[in-house]
C-alpha cells in the first residue's frame, strides 16, 4: 500500500494554501493557453451563485463548455448527455465553469481514455492489481472501459426511495469506475472519488435533527459492514471528508457481495493531490479531532490514516495522488499538464 502523505508539523513554516495556488496556476493558464485563444474571458460569476461575484478563475457562464479540454469535450459532452448524468454546479453549456472544478478535472484526465484500457493501466495500475482493463459494462455505454457517476446497478444504500435514481445528482455516485481483471484472473472493479482543492474546515454537509435522522435510517443497517462501530458512532461519521467516504465504501462493499458485473472485489480509490494538506487534516468536529484508538496514543493528524484504521477490509480502498497525472511518463496530453502542473507542488 503507499504511504499517505504526512500533514506538516505545527511548528513547519506556513505554507500558501493549495487553492491559492491551484487559483494563481489556473488564471495564468487561461491567459496562456491555446484552447482559450479568440475568446474574451473575464472574471465572471460562479454558475452555482450566478448574482454572486466575479472570479478570475471562472469562464463566461456561456462558454463552460470550454472547462473541458478539446480531447475530453465531445466524449464527456455527449456521455453524460446520452447517460442523463448530472454535472456539479452544472450550466446550460454542461459543466461548471469554476476552473477548479474536482468533477471537471476528473473528465479532462479520464474522458479521452475510456477506449484506451492501456492508458487506464498505467494511471491506476501503480495502486490496483491491473492485469488487464476490462470493459465496464455500462448498459448505456456498454464498450467503454471507464464510466462517470456511477451509482451501481441497484440501489444498494436505499436512496432512491423507489424512484429513478440520476447519476451524479442526490444518490452516491462515484466519479468514475473501471472494471478490470487482477493478476489471479479475479474480476475486480475500482470506484474513484476524485478530490482537487476541497477542504473541510467546518462541519459539513449542515448536520441538523431531520437531516441526520435521514441519514441514521439509511446508512445504519449497512455501516457496521465496512467500518468498526467501537470506536466512533454513525453520525459522528456525517461529517465530509468522511460521510462521502463512508457512504462510497458501504456502495462497494455493496457492489461486491451482489457480485455486481461479475465482480470477485470492488475497491475505493480516493484520488486526490498530495500537496492538498488542507483536505488531509480536515478534522471538522472535536470528536473527530480527539479520538484515539486502542494501541494507540495520540490523536490521528491524517484523515486517510484514521479512515484506513476505521475500515474492517483496509485492501479495499487506496489512495491515488494525482500527481501521478501530470508526471513526464503520464499518458495525458500536454495540454492537461500544462493546465494542472500544480498538482504535484509541493
Amino acid at each position: 500500500m503507499p504511504d499517505f502523505p504526512a500533514t506538516p508539523p505545527v511548528s513547519a513554516a506556513p505554507l500558501p494554501a493549495f487553492a491559492d495556488v491551484a487559483n494563481a496556476a489556473l488564471v495564468a493558464w487561461k491567459a496562456r493557453t491555446p484552447t482559450l485563444h479568440g475568446l474574451v474571458c473575464p472574471a465572471s460569476p460562479y454558475a452555482g451563485r450566478p448574482n454572486g461575484p466575479c472570479y478570475d478563475v471562472c469562464l463566461p457562464i456561456h462558454l463552460a463548455h470550454y472547462n473541458l479540454l478539446p480531447d475530453a469535450r465531445d466524449v464527456a459532452l455527449g456521455r453524460f448527455r446520452e447517460l442523463g448524468i448530472r454535472w456539479h454546479d452544472g450550466t446550460k453549456e454542461g459543466p461548471s465553469n469554476h476552473l477548479r472544478d474536482s468533477q471537471v478535472q476528473c473528465v479532462n484526465v479520464l474522458a479521452p481514455l475510456v477506449n484506451d484500457p492501456d492508458a487506464l493501466r498505467v494511471i491506476f495500475g501503480s495502486v490496483l492489481p491491473i492485469a488487464e482493463v476490462l470493459p465496464f459494462a455500462d448498459p448505456g455505454a456498454p464498450d467503454d472501459h471507464l464510466v462517470f457517476e456511477w451509482i451501481g446497478l441497484h440501489d444498494y444504500l436505499g436512496e432512491g426511495g423507489g424512484k429513478q435514481r440520476t447519476r451524479g445528482a442526490n444518490t452516491t455516485s462515484a466519479d468514475a469506475a473501471l472494471r478490470y481483471r487482477a493478476p489471479d484472473g479475479t474480476v475486480e472493479i475500482a470506484l474513484v472519488e476524485w478530490k482537487y482543492t476541497e477542504r473541510y474546515p467546518a462541519p459539513h454537509p449542515d448536520p441538523t435533527p431531520s437531516a441526520t435522522a435521514t441519514r441514521r435510517g439509511r446508512y445504519a443497517p449497512l455501516w457496521d459492514r465496512v467500518v468498526r462501530t467501537d470506536v466512533l458512532g454513525l453520525t459522528d461519521l456525517f461529517v465530509e471528508p468522511f460521510y462521502q467516504l463512508l457512504r462510497q465504501q458501504m456502495l462497494a462493499h455493496e457492489m461486491e457481495l451482489a457480485g455486481e458485473l461479475d465482480a470477485d472485489r470492488v475497491r475505493l480509490v480516493y484520488a486526490a493531490p498530495g500537496a492538498n494538506v488542507a483536505l488531509w487534516s480536515s478534522f471538522a468536529t472535536p470528536v473527530l479531532r480527539d479520538v484515539v484508538l486502542p494501541g494507540r496514543h495520540a490523536p490521528f493528524t491524517h484523515v486517510l490514516d484514521l479512515w484506513r484504521a476505521l475500515l474492517l477490509e483496509p485492501d479495499r480502498f487506496v489512495w491515488l495522488d494525482t500527481a501521478r497525472i501530470v508526471a513526464d511518463d503520464a499518458p495525458t496530453s500536454t495540454e492537461l499538464k500544462d493546465r494542472y502542473r500544480h498538482l504535484a507542488w509541493s
